[in-house]
């Protein structure tokens, strides 16, 4: 077996990042224990605001991707500069964006994601109802009046189609049979 020493630096380096961030969260954890217990409940309040740019669905807090760890160790080193919950949260509004949020702020057009789905959860029901109650409305107009229902009408339209299906099969029937009296 050949050596490979290009394999033998890729594991070294593997190995080596590794401990790296394993003493990246060693480095966190014992900071996070010097924080006193007011200061702990911030750290972990803001991150679990923040979203994982690199995980879906997890908070920073809850995320163990070194991104998160990152921005983990720089919310710890706001809340020790003693900056309040919002001017954490706009340091990294202002670098991210506001998808690096995990709620939509409530102002602004930003409303509408928190009031458009509780609108259309108390309006709809009241739609499908006025709809149901047209339709039955519609059906009731139509027996008065002596038309077809729905159903009726569906009926005759399927029978007008078999009729011209009939048709359309008599006209080739007898095409066919003009054809091969022309040949013969």
């Amino acid at each position: 077996m050949k050596n490979h020493p290009l394999l033998i630096v890729l594991l070294l380096l593997l190995l080596g990042s590794a401990s790296l961030e394993a003493a990246d969260i060693r480095s966190f954890a014992e900071e996070f224990a010097k924080l006193s217990e007011t200061e702990r409940g911030e750290v972990r309040e803001v991150a679990n605001e923040l979203r994982c740019p690199t995980c879906t669905g997890l908070s920073v807090l809850e995320s163990d991707a070194p991104f998160s760890l990152q921005m983990r160790t720089a919310v710890l080193e706001k809340v020790r500069e003693k900056r309040s919950k919002e001017e954490i949260l706009s340091f990294f509004v202002e670098r991210y964006g506001l998808w690096i949020l995990r709620e939509p702020p409530r102002e602004g057009f930003h409303l509408l994601a928190w009031l458009l789905p509780c609108g259309l959860l108390i309006s709809g029901p009241g739609v499908l109802v006025y709809l149901r109650f047209r339709e039955r409305r519609r059906q009731r107009r139509m027996a008065a009046a002596g038309g077809k229902s729905g159903r009726n009408e569906l009926l005759g339209r399927r029978e007008l189609m078999d009729t011209m299906h009939q048709a359309l099969a008599e006209r080739r029937r007898l095409r066919a049979q003009q054809q091969t009296e022309e040949r013969s």
